[in-house]
């Protein structure tokens, strides 16, 4: 029984885990609402899924942050329920 248990308790916390590991990363789908709402560190991992979506899996920090700040414009300038997808005409 304690053998049972423990195996559903340690299946439980992987499903748990694996999902809140890609949990509120949208790339461009992300809205200006939750991209504005997002650290600085959340706001580089959704620029970088952008990019990796794209199909560049490592661009240069450089293009990184650019793209960010460019994001965070847009996202001053639209309403919340923009999504990041928008900047590129979408």
């Amino acid at each position: 029984m304690k053998k049972t248990l423990a195996s559903a308790s340690l299946a439980l916390l992987l499903i748990v885990g694996v999902s809140a590991c890609g949990a509120g990363n949208d790339g461009a789908d992300t809205t200006c609402g939750a991209f504005n709402d997002m650290d600085s560190d959340g706001k580089t991992e959704t620029i970088k899924k952008i990019f990796k979506d794209k199909g560049e899996s490592s661009p240069d920090s450089m293009s990184v942050t650019l793209y960010k700040a460019s994001a965070q414009a847009y996202c001053m300038l639209k309403d919340s329920d923009s999504k990041l997808s928008g900047m590129d005409g979408n």
